[in-house]
């Protein structure tokens, strides 16, 4: 979902293990949002509030929808 390869996350994951700490962890997420590559008709931020939702941290992501002045759930499909 992220397309991110899961040894970047499993190392970035372990290093904050190690050394707990907003430095660690500032640099895990930087380096994982550097690696996300964007995949057409899937914007990163997109990707990043499917995977939220899926992992349980916020509800389904809304979207506006200036064309019709709607809001709208999310325009893409949530795959588990």
């Amino acid at each position: 979902m992220l397309n991110v390869a899961l040894l970047l996350i499993l190392e970035k994951r372990s290093r904050i293990k190690a050394r707990p700490g907003y430095r660690s962890c500032g640099d895990a997420v930087v380096s994982v949002l550097k690696a996300m590559v964007r995949v057409r008709g899937s914007p990163v931020v997109e990707r990043l509030l499917l995977a939220g939702h899926i992992a349980g941290l916020w509800g389904v992501p809304l979207w506006w929808d200036a064309d019709s002045g709607i809001i709208r759930e999310v325009p893409f499909r949530l795959a588990r």
